[in-house]
């Protein structure tokens, strides 16, 4: 473990001495996040599995982010952070409690991660102000806990609360592509990912093969930057004096 920090370490070093210049900056984004295969879907209706929903509401998540722009303006970086990734299905159908009950109701389903992206990208210089990095990378998504919390009622109008812990990958792949726009140190971005683990593995219910899938729209600003011009002229200023 220590031999691979100190590689880590000895890369950024190096990185850092080629790069022309150094950002770190804060994120926020909101997005929607689904799964993609056979047996996802928007509803529950006896035949499809409801934790595997297909109903867009909002997931949300914050990151720091570190990289380096080369003369060239290709770029490199790492993202950090936590995000947590929902969807939603409506349920109906039979539930077997004391015999047949025909429920209906919906199921809000939660997957927590902590996420690495580490990406390359290359900068547009749209003008002095403005620019836009376009970046491909992977997410690296640790699970840190998958919930479903079920609201369901019958004909009747008898109320049920559940709340039902999943079984879940504990890592999620997903290559993912971005797009940022800057306007000074203010930004924001688009993204998109799609999941190469089949969470259907987790389980005995299915055989069909079931990927997450995410999109992301978050805002940044740069609370870092530093150049080498400005260290040389820094140099030269003091060399001057």
């Amino acid at each position: 473990m220590k031999s691979v920090f100190l590689s880590f370490v000895i890369l950024l070093i190096a990185i850092n001495s080629q790069a022309q210049k150094t950002e770190v900056m804060l994120n926020a984004d909101g997005g929607f996040f689904l799964f993609h295969g056979k047996s996802s879907s928007p509803v529950f209706d006896g035949e499809h599995y409801i934790f595997f929903g297909k109903a867009f509401i909002p997931s949300y998540g914050m990151s720091a982010q570190l990289q380096y722009i080369f003369s060239s303006q290709k770029i490199i970086g790492l993202s950090v952070g936590y995000e947590n990734l929902r969807n939603e299905n409506k349920n109906f159908g039979q539930l077997e409690v004391f015999g047949p009950l025909e429920i209906f109701g919906k199921s809000v389903l939660s997957y927590q991660f902590t996420n690495i992206f580490p990406y390359v990208g290359y900068r547009f210089n749209l003008d002095e102000e403005w620019k836009l990095d376009v970046l491909a990378g992977v997410d690296i998504g640790f699970m840190i806990l998958a919930i479903q919390k079920e609201n369901e009622h019958n004909l009747s109008g008898d109320t049920m609360n559940f709340t039902n812990y999943l079984y879940h990958p504990n890592i999620d792949i997903r290559p993912r592509l971005q797009a940022d726009f800057f306007y000074k140190r203010f930004g924001f971005y688009f993204g998109y990912s799609f999941g190469v683990v089949n969470y259907a593995k987790t389980n005995n219910l299915t055989t069909d093969k079931i990927y997450s899938e995410c999109f992301r729209m978050g805002i940044s600003y740069k609370i870092f930057i530093k150049s080498k011009h400005d260290f040389y002229n820094k140099i030269e200023n003091s060399i001057i004096k």
